[in-house]
């Protein structure tokens, strides 16, 4: 599984701890190329991101083409991806209702995205954790 955050997220340490190695974004941009090749060379079966939660844990369910108010994040990109959630997890987490569309989003957004345009079929997850 090849996980990652954000360098803002207060429990880099304690995911490092559980997952060994973290990618951690800085500068969406410049990090989402890093992180493709990591990609490219890791294969993984599955992606999970973490964030900070605001109120509660919960899955996303989706990621959708907006950063901000108002940016597109792919002016020629699908309206939204649909990310896994483990049927295993259905009960235990809660799953969002409302995409955000913050750089959690857009990290979702671009690296789904990937995905797809590559015929992957690594499964993407992200959580929001409630600290």
């Amino acid at each position: 599984m090849l996980v990652y955050t954000f360098r803002t997220f207060p429990e880099i340490e304690k995911l490092k701890e559980i997952f060994g190695e973290v990618f951690v974004f800085g500068k969406l941009k410049e990090d989402f190329e890093k992180f493709t090749k990591i990609i490219e060379i890791k294969k993984p079966k599955y992606i999970l991101g973490v964030a900070k939660g605001k109120n509660v844990s919960q899955l996303e369910k989706y990621a959708i083409n907006i950063f901000g108010k108002t940016g597109i994040i792919d002016k020629n990109g699908v309206e939204r991806i649909e990310l896994y959630i483990p049927k295993e997890l259905e009960n235990d987490l809660k799953i969002s209702v409302k995409p955000t569309s913050s750089f959690c989003n857009w990290t979702m957004y671009k690296i789904g995205s990937y995905l797809l345009e590559n015929k992957l079929k690594t499964k993407l997850m992200f959580v929001h954790k409630q600290i």
